[in-house]
């Protein structure tokens, strides 16, 4: 690609665009945001006045009038599969939020018509890109964790409802899955799986989900993803042979490890925001030879497991 800056063209003007807008204006020598579309009229024009882009009517529009290079996919889930095919007709880059799609038979054909554009596809797992995260993978990687025998992750908000389309499997509980498989690799099997309401038949009105995994060298994995959580709760924790390491969220640029055969408080100090890092690693994937860590293969994998918890859970009922 040609020197000049990066266009970006939005897809949804929903809460999770002003982020995405946000991280990619501090790389401004390299990109620019010029679009925002939305089936809602009013929602693109206030984004558009808000942050000085052109609105458009919807996705189609935008990409014939707008050409822009690449595409930020901000709208629910449900609608990932059919965007995405259109942009990538167009071969055009895209960084799509999380989940890729609502089924894994979605995924695949996203999979298929990426490979035939030729073109970046990107996830937002952008919780790869947190500072304490990538800290725990490069000791992972250096294998000063030694074996890897557990992972417990916690994704719960207060936020009381099951976020719309997939309920907190999909939304939440994606995160969870997308860094167990990060940090541990593959291959995984379901054990067991729970949600709350028990009656929850309709995945988009699932507010809780526990899962149980088992993975490679015998690992084991505890995830929960919910809404119900008074004052919520983020973390992550590995333990290993020789290291452990835990990092609350609530706790900021801090977290505990356990090395040396003692625990100690690690300050972090200031690190740029982990949507930031996305933005550019996206970038340097699309103008540099920098291989994307959260590509389309990778969530379809993610995509995937995530059925079968679903199978799991709903066999439960």
């Amino acid at each position: 690609m040609a020197k000049r800056r990066v266009t970006i063209g939005i897809i949804g003007a929903g809460g999770i665009a002003p982020v995405h807008i946000n991280a990619f204006r501090k790389f401004s020598r390299r990109c620019e945001v010029t679009a925002i579309c939305d089936i809602g009229a009013e929602a693109a024009k206030q984004k558009a006045e808000q942050y000085h882009l052109k609105a458009y009517g919807d996705h189609v529009e935008m990409l014939e009038k707008g050409k822009p290079d690449a595409v930020i996919i901000c709208t629910p889930p449900d609608s990932h599969a059919a965007i995405a095919l259109d942009v990538l007709a167009s071969r055009c880059a895209v960084l799509c939020e999380k989940p890729l799609a609502m089924t894994a038979a979605e995924g695949r054909r996203m999979v298929r018509a990426a490979g035939k554009a030729g073109t970046l596809f990107m996830v937002a797992f952008c919780h790869r890109f947190h500072e304490p995260i990538v800290r725990i993978k490069r000791e992972i990687d250096r294998g000063r964790f030694g074996p890897v025998t557990t992972f417990r992750n916690v994704f719960c908000s207060s936020a009381g409802n099951a976020y719309g389309r997939g309920g907190n499997l999909m939304d939440n509980g994606s995160h969870s899955v997308d860094l167990m498989r990060y940090l541990l690799g593959d291959p995984w099997k379901v054990v067991g799986a729970q949600f709350r309401p028990k009656k929850a038949m309709n995945l988009d009105k699932v507010i809780d989900v526990t899962m149980l995994l088992s993975g490679p060298n015998e690992a084991m994995a505890y995830l929960e993803a919910g809404s119900r959580h008074a004052g919520g709760r983020a973390t992550v924790e590995v333990c290993g042979h020789r290291q452990s390491a835990i990092y609350d969220y609530a706790a900021g640029d801090r977290m505990r490890w356990f090395r040396h055969d003692v625990w100690e408080d690690v300050e972090l100090g200031a690190f740029p925001s982990r949507f930031e890092r996305q933005a550019e690693h996206f970038l340097n994937c699309l103008t540099k030879p920098e291989a994307c860590i959260t590509d389309i293969h990778s969530a379809q994998k993610t995509m995937e497991l995530s059925e079968k918890i679903r199978a799991k859970a709903e066999a439960a009922l």
